[in-house]
């Protein structure tokens, strides 16, 4: 299964820690993210896990 994230935005009080990141993940890629702290890292795995809602933006996953 593929992953097109899609212009994903999120702010906290004020604070926008993701600014419509997009990003196209085949099956078969590895992916490592590396940042300074309050970066969006964990931000972006939790919304692309489900637990947290990106303010704007989609998150499509695509078959083969």
């Amino acid at each position: 299964m593929n992953l097109q994230v899609n212009s994903i935005s999120k702010e906290y009080i004020g604070h926008k820690v993701l600014d419509k990141i997009s990003f196209f993940l085949g099956e078969k890629d590895f992916v490592g993210l590396i940042g300074e702290n309050g970066s969006g890292k964990t931000t972006i795995l939790k919304i692309l896990a489900g637990l947290e809602k990106a303010d704007t933006g989609s998150i499509q996953f695509l078959p083969k």
